[in-house]
C-alpha cells in the first residue's frame, strides 16, 4: 500500500525538485552585471538656473545614488526645497530623497531644512531615494561611518522633480535617465 502511495507521489516530487533545479540554476542577479545609463545624464539650462542629474555608480556595477548640481546663475538666493523635492520611478513619485547628514526626525516630520545657492555659485550633493536605503543602526557608535547606505536603483525610468525657490516663487524641474543591467 505504501509502494502504490510513493508511486502516486513520485511525478510530484520530480516536477518541485526541477523546479528547484531551474531556480537555482538561474542567470545570476543584475547587480553583479555593468549598468548602464541613457543618457549618462540629465541636465537644464533655464532662466537663473542650470541642473545636471547623474547617477553614481561607485565601485560597484550598479547605480546606488546620484549627483545633484545646481548652478545659481541668477541674481537672488536659489532655495532647494527638499521636502517637495520627489524621486521618480517610470514618471511616478516615489518618495523623497536622502543624503548623508540628514536628520530622520527631519524626514518623519517633513521639516528637512532647504539648501540656499547664492548667485553665481554652484552647490553639489550625493542624493538617494528615500524608499530605497538602510540606516545605520543607532546602537551602532561609530562616527566615522556613513550613517545612510543607498540601496540599488531599479532597472528603468529614474529621476527627480527638483522644487527650487526664488522667494515665494517655485518651480519644478523634472529630470530622468534610463538606468539598465
Amino acid at each position: 500500500m505504501n509502494q502504490r502511495k510513493v508511486g502516486r507521489q513520485l511525478p510530484g516530487w520530480i516536477v518541485l525538485v526541477g523546479i528547484c533545479w531551474l531556480g537555482c540554476s538561474a542567470v545570476p542577479p543584475t547587480a553583479d552585471r555593468a549598468w548602464t545609463a541613457a543618457p549618462a545624464f540629465d541636465a537644464v539650462d533655464r532662466q537663473g538656473v542650470q541642473v545636471r542629474f547623474e547617477p553614481i555608480q561607485n565601485e560597484s556595477a550598479f547605480f546606488a545614488s546620484f549627483l545633484l548640481t545646481v548652478t545659481n546663475t541668477g541674481d537672488g538666493d536659489l532655495t532647494i526645497d527638499w521636502n517637495a523635492t520627489r524621486y521618480l520611478f517610470n514618471g511616478q513619485a516615489q518618495g523623497g530623497f536622502v543624503f548623508e547628514g540628514i536628520d530622520p526626525e527631519a524626514i518623519n516630520t517633513g521639516a528637512i531644512p532647504g539648501d540656499t545657492v547664492a548667485p553665481g555659485t554652484l552647490f553639489r550633493r550625493e542624493i538617494m531615494p528615500q524608499r530605497l536605503i538602510a540606516w545605520r543602526p543607532i546602537r551602532t557608535k561609530a562616527t566615522a561611518s556613513p550613517s545612510i547606505f543607498p540601496g540599488i536603483l531599479p532597472a528603468g525610468r529614474n529621476g527627480i522633480r527638483l522644487v527650487v525657490r526664488r522667494g515665494d516663487q517655485a518651480e519644478e524641474i523634472p529630470l530622468s535617465v534610463s538606468l539598465q543591467p
